[in-house]
């Protein structure tokens, strides 16, 4: 559809600078014709100039009129596309959270994750659900399509989650494990395509916005072109017309300079002759008209750009957590392979804190949830000042992640320890502790998604150890005698490792 737009628009375009060279044929021949007759040569110059004017104020009027039409539908369409893309990002974070949540469940058997499973599922339903009802009422049967297959695979995952939490529910952890393991290639598809259809409506939004900005700059020439003709017809019909009608020709000449030099509410004088007189007030409406429209078409103009403002504020915070303000989970999960992705190329280290709240759900228990709340945020504040704000991450329920691009496995043991320290003297709440695990890259993974096991690997050490502490990968090898636990097959699921 924005091809067929930018089609019309430049098909206009080239219809309209036709127009114009139509005008100078028709106006130069009753010129060389009327020399043995000048009055007859003055009154066939007076229809065919101002006749031609007038034609070229009504097409300015008519083209002007199609661009604020077309510029209100471009914005229209693009807000819807830009909801669309919101709400299926809105759905990729669900389905991750849902999934991350679900094998919390189905490794550790606490029922606090059934809920939160339950609600990132629903929402991730409801928000297909609203995707589906816009994409019917606007009739795309391609858009309709797509999400018929999306339906259907997250159907599939929806009744594997179910059968998952039914088996764990039921005591068979080896099969709610086992049914969790053929869940993850039809799980990591589906959050790609999902992306990939936002990706795919955010791509619309910016070829919608091209458009928007072509229609206005194709109503300025518009607007410009028609001062630029009526100011040489004005003074081709000056030269030719006796003293008795030079003074409204200035008249019109005058107002034609105005508006192309932006002034729409330039107006002509109605005297003179009676044909000049009907065309002064002729071409006084015609201004009327097209200060309107460009007053409609400023306005559009200004709506658009506020809905762009609203979809980088959109955009910004789907990628931070609601509750803290960090950077979340699904912007962990981009920024770490975009920095393992790059230290690959420079040969440079990454390292990983994870960081997990020491009996967390005592909290939640004794003091409530709102306190509970009031703990993360208090965390997260300490983590951000300690390791910087860019650096940290929500990751998931209690859980926190600390990305340090160039910097050595050293450098992240001892951001650790002052993380360590530092919410020992900060959080008061219980006597809240934490427990840190560390790992870094090359040294210790050779991807992203193995650099998270690692770093989850030590902080599950650290917490079976006595938790309040810094498990360090290097010291989990050690107590192995040097033999490096491998990774299980479906342990790492999209950049999810079990803690």
């Amino acid at each position: 559809m924005p091809s067929s737009i930018a089609a019309s628009r430049r098909s206009l375009h080239c219809r309209c600078q036709g127009g114009a060279e139509g005008m100078t044929i028709v106006k130069s021949a009753p010129a060389r014709k009327g020399f043995g007759n000048p009055i007859n040569s003055v009154r066939r110059c007076l229809v065919a100039g101002f006749g031609l004017l007038v034609l070229t104020l009504i097409a300015v009027v008519a083209g002007s009129t199609y661009m604020v039409k077309q510029y209100q539908a471009d914005s229209a369409e693009m807000a819807e596309k830009a909801d669309t893309a919101l709400l299926l990002q809105g759905t990729e974070s669900h389905v991750g959270t849902a999934g991350l949540m679900l094998q919390r469940y189905a490794l550790d058997g606490d029922p606090i994750w059934i809920h939160e499973i339950i609600s990132a599922a629903d929402a991730a339903t409801n928000n297909m659900a609203t995707v589906r009802a816009r994409e019917k009422i606007a009739d795309n049967s391609e858009a309709l399509a797509r999400l018929d297959q999306l339906d259907a695979t997250g159907n599939g995952l929806r009744s594997s989650l179910e059968q998952v939490v039914a088996q764990r529910a039921a005591g068979d952890g080896a099969g709610a494990l086992a049914t969790l393991d053929t869940m993850v290639v039809p799980f990591l598809q589906y959050r790609e395509n999902l992306r990939a259809a936002a990706e795919n409506e955010l791509s619309e939004v910016a070829t919608l916005q091209a458009d928007a900005d072509r229609s206005g700059e194709l109503a300025f020439w518009l607007l410009v072109t028609s001062g630029v003709v009526g100011l040489v017809l004005g003074g081709a019909v000056s030269v030719l017309v006796g003293r008795s009608i030079l003074r409204p020709l200035s008249s019109l000449e005058a107002t034609a300079n105005k508006v192309s030099s932006g002034d729409m509410t330039a107006r002509a004088a109605v005297s003179g002759p009676a044909e000049l007189s009907k065309l002064g007030g002729a071409l006084n409406h015609m201004m009327a008209t097209v200060e309107e429209r460009t007053e409609e078409l400023r306005l559009s103009n200004e709506e658009l750009r506020e809905r762009n403002r609203q979809l980088l504020e959109a955009r910004a915070q789907a990628a931070s957590d609601a509750l803290t303000g960090l950077l979340n989970h699904r912007k962990f999960h981009q920024k770490i392979r975009e920095v393992i992705d790059e230290a690959a190329q420079t040969n440079e280290a990454v390292s990983l804190v994870m960081i997990d709240v020491d009996n967390f759900k005592h909290v939640n228990d004794s003091l409530g949830h709102l306190k509970g709340d009031e703990v993360l945020r208090e965390l997260s504040s300490t983590i951000a000042e300690t390791a910087g704000q860019d650096s940290a991450y929500r990751y998931g329920g209690d859980e926190f992640a600390v990305l340090l691009p160039d910097s050595s496995h050293e450098d992240a043991v001892g951001v650790a320890r002052r993380l360590l320290d530092a919410v020992s003297h900060t959080i008061d709440a219980e006597k809240i502790t934490i427990s840190l695990g560390v790992a870094a890259y090359p040294e210790m993974a050779s991807t992203a998604e193995e650099l998270i096991y690692r770093a989850d690997m030590a902080l599950n050490w650290a917490k079976s150890s006595g938790k309040n502490r810094v498990g360090d990968w290097h010291a989990l090898i050690s107590r192995k005698d040097g033999e490096m636990p491998m990774v299980a097959e479906g342990a790492i699921d999209a950049g999810v490792v079990g803690g």
